[in-house]
């Protein structure tokens, strides 16, 4: 049996207050992440974990990068393999090849077989950190395709955002 341990949208980073209202409690993200990582070694029957994204809270550039970096080396202190999915406030101010070199991943897209099922990771993108506007670019929806028909198991698709698509 395969079973899936989840953790998203932990947004670590500053606490702040935005047009008088406090936005998400960051300030417990760390031991939000604790928690998660010793709820998963005392069950010790996960086959693996998915990280959702969402990992941060963007701010800028070098802020994002030192806590996106911390936050993925607490996270491979799991017990069992993770997997990442970037999120919309992941990329914001983090390159894609920035985010590549720190999971150690040739393509934030990817996918994996794992109990007799097939895994894919997708990558949505932020085109403009201005507007809310979050994208799957044509690449991935091409590669997806190909990579849907070269399996035959029954698939699971992780992304940070809910996908509409028609395959």
């Amino acid at each position: 049996m395969t079973k899936i341990a989840f953790i998203s949208d932990v947004h670590m980073g500053p606490s702040y207050v935005r047009k008088g209202v406090r936005r998400k409690l960051t300030e417990y993200s760390e031991s939000n992440i604790s928690s998660f990582l010793e709820y998963i070694s005392s069950e010790g029957d996960f086959s693996f974990a998915v990280q959702l994204g969402d990992l941060i809270e963007d701010l800028k550039v070098d802020e994002d990068t030192f806590t996106y970096r911390k936050g993925i080396e607490i996270l491979e202190k799991c017990s069992v393999p993770i997997h990442h999915v970037v999120g919309n406030h992941d990329s914001v101010h983090i390159s894609s090849n920035d985010l590549q070199d720190i999971l150690s991943l040739e393509s934030l897209y990817y996918s994996f077989d794992h109990g007799g099922y097939h895994f894919v990771v997708l990558c949505i993108q932020v085109p403009d950190p201005k507007t809310p506007r979050i994208i799957l670019p044509d690449e991935q929806f091409s590669w997806l395709a190909k990579d849907l028909d070269e399996t035959n198991k029954p698939t699971v698709i992780f992304a940070t955002i809910l996908l509409r698509i028609k395959i």
